[in-house]
């Protein structure tokens, strides 16, 4: 595991690359619900995501994979005629936003309640695939804010664990490093989804592994701060 995170900071810093433009959020479709999300009520935020290398966000030497910009006037902004950098498998697709409300699937530390969760509470988990509205097919999910709708778990752990320079590439890393683990682990409540971006090939061309999710998060300091150039940004799939 050392060597391949060694081998993974050499590859970021000796060979350095432009990462992808994902997405820009015109702050000013969201002003009503500014408030409620921590977002400011105007500008743009930009998100970025190093899609060939896909780094893996339980590292911390991952930070550089990815970047949000914060606009704070649309006017600064320019289209280009000709991309600075060409991915045909992606294409333009535009947004459109609607408020909606959605459970995590486990609130069991939020609440104390043992039961409160999907897979153990049946009347739990009805009412949460109701708000998720999946059906049949498991749906693709675009969001802004609220709850991520995690593939795996753990996510806020992650953030916490790797912002903070501990990496979490296996529970022998953990082990070695658990007096940190135990200091950091209350900041987890901390974090906040800022974007979650699924797999969707009948738009704009994205899969993230083996059909997964980006989760762009931040602390709520930072988020309170303006402080995007803090965020962390992983990647779950099954």
């Amino acid at each position: 595991m050392r060597q391949r995170i060694a081998q993974h900071e050499a590859e970021l810093r000796d060979n350095p690359k432009p990462i992808d433009f994902l997405a820009m959020i015109r702050l000013a479709d969201l002003a009503p619900h500014a408030a409620l999300l921590g977002l400011p009520d105007r500008g743009a935020l930009l998100f970025y995501y190093d899609v060939a290398r896909s780094p893996a966000s339980f590292w911390p030497e991952a930070r550089g994979g990815w970047q949000i910009l914060h606009a704070e006037d649309e006017d600064d902004l320019v289209v280009v005629d000709v991309a600075p950098v060409h991915r045909a498998e992606f294409h333009p697709s535009t947004l459109s936003f609607e408020l909606e409300y959605a459970l995590p699937d486990d609130i069991r530390q939020l609440t104390g309640d043992d039961d409160l969760r999907c897979h153990g509470n049946e009347e739990y988990e009805r009412v949460y695939i109701a708000l998720r509205g999946i059906g049949d097919r498991e749906p693709i999910i675009h969001q802004i804010g609220g709850s991520p709708d995690e593939v795996q778990h753990g996510l806020f752990h992650r953030c916490q664990l790797a912002s903070n320079g501990v990496s979490g590439g296996s529970p022998e890393a953990l082990q070695r490093q658990r007096d940190r683990v135990r200091e950091l682990e209350p900041g987890v409540k901390d974090w906040r989804l800022l974007l979650q971006i699924d797999s969707d090939q009948t738009g704009p061309g994205w899969m993230w592994g083996d059909v997964g999710r980006l989760y762009f998060c931040l602390h709520r300091d930072d988020l309170a701060r303006r402080r995007f150039e803090r965020s962390w940004c992983a990647e779950q799939s099954g």
